[in-house]
């Protein structure tokens, strides 16, 4: 563990270089699993459920489309952010379908 903390560290760090945008994948799954969105009024579903469409995981491991769509938005938005990129987000209704909403 001592290793892995270190080695989030340095790649925390280049997140001041100016050419390189870093996207916490893991905290920003756990913070959407703690949390998890609305969309068009319905929540969707966090661990331990799994395996259907408008749940967070296909199983204890695997996001599913919709969670890797959301995670897809993030890193998009942390892109767009450092760069001044027009990169486009999922909408609302794309995330929809993917959840089968």
């Amino acid at each position: 563990r001592a290793h892995l903390a270190i080695v989030n560290q340095r790649i925390r760090a280049y997140a001041r270089h100016p050419r390189i945008a870093v996207l916490d994948v893991y905290r920003f799954h756990l913070q959407v699993v703690q949390d998890p969105p609305d969309i068009f009024g319905t929540e969707l579903v966090g661990p331990p459920a799994y395996g259907e469409y408008e749940y967070l995981h296909a199983d204890d491991v695997h996001p599913t489309a919709v969670s890797n769509a959301i995670i897809a938005n993030a890193l998009a938005k942390a892109l767009n952010e450092k760069f001044g990129t027009q990169i486009p987000y999922y909408s609302e209704q794309e995330l929809a379908d993917l959840a089968h909403l």
